[in-house]
């Protein structure tokens, strides 16, 4: 079908649509919370007795209004009367942030001027307990009230009473208003201090909003817009690959048979510095890599060599053949192999005998890694429960250079195995 209606089909529908979604939200996708006398939820009374003041609060609820009346007295410094509606039981509350504005009719009678304050209160765990009401967010916006005309409040000026975040030692991230989980609106006297009798008439309050708001909205169709342009794009890309896929194909043979020329290339190079038994480098595998490690080196960063060599492996070979001798063999590289940094060297030296190069390692470490493997060794299960030991020489390799450092690691080798085998011995300086 994508075929058939084409490109500019879909972007005028697109467009069309596009523009039919922004007027519906603009006209349309309207939704209500409505708050009256009719209004099966909990009303509460509260006054500045609570306080030690002497403000007397009543409730009548009629078919067509909420009366809040106050006997309003001087004696407390702030005297107020309020009305409390629950909208939902704490630790639960209603969402208000897809709401923006509040309408709402009430009258007022009573001396001073009509000011009331309108309280959201909001729940939120990081601060607030379900059975102390104080310590939900105090949401506020007070204004005057003109008898029996709607006003319409919008909830972006609603503001958070500094008072109640310095009472309540709030943390600054919660600093801001905060509508996401609101279980209780206070309607109260806004701070007059008139003595007499207040009774505040209130009709209804509705919060207002929509269904989907328009920064939503705009962020869904940007995204519409978005799949258009990668699908287009994808498209082209389609195109473009089917137009060249012939010469691709023909150069893919090419690169695929030059590749494979090298490959076969590196394969016989690099096994010709594998040793093919063990699958560590060979004498021919590692010169390249020890003269760079030796043009690295420095007094504070010294290469260091390690000489091994299985102990009476003449007598495993007499005693269980050479098959189980191989096997001790391959076993032995992957021992030295797995308890080495990466960065070392494992080389099969010849016959029995290894050598590892330690690039950045002083000759103490070089001894305690040596002394580290001998002893994994002795402590390993090998094939045909052999007991088997190793001796270690180790040596530095310095300004003498790789040869006068062989022959020192050789000799301390050559030391170990003279005392007993199953060592490790230092070069002589």
């Amino acid at each position: 079908m994508i075929r058939r209606i084409g490109l500019s089909g879909l972007i005028t529908m697109l467009f069309v649509l596009s523009i039919f979604l922004l007027a519906w939200q603009h006209f349309g996708m309207n939704k209500s919370l409505r708050i009256d006398a009719n209004s099966a939820l909990p009303f509460k009374i509260a006054d500045d007795r609570l306080d030690g003041g002497g403000s007397i609060a009543s409730l009548i609820k009629s078919k067509d209004a909420i009366q809040l009346k106050c006997q309003m007295s001087d004696k407390y410094e702030w005297p107020y009367c309020e009305v409390g509606i629950q909208l939902r039981k704490p630790p639960l509350g209603i969402d208000l942030r897809s709401f923006d504005t509040i309408r709402m009719k009430m009258s007022y009678k009573g001396p001073g001027r009509h000011r009331v304050r309108l309280f959201l209160r909001n729940f939120n765990p990081a601060y607030s307990t379900p059975q102390e009401s104080t310590s939900w967010k105090l949401n506020e916006i007070q204004f005057i009230v003109e008898d029996g005309v709607e006003m319409q409040l919008p909830l972006s000026k609603f503001n958070v009473a500094s008072w109640w975040l310095a009472d309540k030692n709030i943390p600054l991230e919660h600093f801001g208003v905060d509508l996401s989980n609101v279980p209780l609106m206070i309607i109260s006297t806004g701070g007059n201090k008139e003595a007499g009798t207040h009774t505040i008439d209130i009709d209804y309050v509705v919060f207002e909003g929509k269904v989907i708001q328009r920064e939503d909205l705009l962020i869904t169709i940007l995204l519409l817009w978005g799949l258009l342009a990668l699908g287009v794009l994808a498209k082209v890309l389609y195109q473009l690959h089917t137009r060249l896929d012939q010469i691709r194909t023909e150069a893919s043979q090419l690169v695929a048979a030059n590749a494979s020329l090298k490959e076969e290339k590196q394969r016989i190079t690099d096994q010709a510095k594998i040793d093919p038994l063990t699958q560590v480098r060979n004498r021919a595998g590692i010169r390249n890599d020890i003269a760079r490690e030796m043009a690295n080196a420095s007094e504070f960063s010294p290469l260091a060599m390690i000489i091994c060599d299985i102990d009476h492996f003449k007598a495993v070979n007499d005693t269980y053949g050479h098959g189980v001798g191989d096997e001790v063999l391959v076993k032995f590289a992957k021992t030295l192999s797995s308890n080495v940094r990466h960065g070392d060297y494992v080389v099969r030296w010849g016959g029995e005998e290894f050598v590892l190069f330690l690039p950045n390692t002083k000759l103490q470490q070089a001894y305690q890694t040596a002394e580290n493997l001998r002893q994994t060794i002795e402590e390993s299960r090998w094939p045909a429960k052999i007991e088997l030991t190793a001796s270690f020489g180790v040596a530095i390799i310095g300004e003498a250079g790789f040869a006068k450092a062989l022959e020192a690691a050789d000799a301390a080798l050559y030391e170990a195995k003279n005392a007993g085998r199953n060592r490790v011995e230092l070069a002589k300086d």
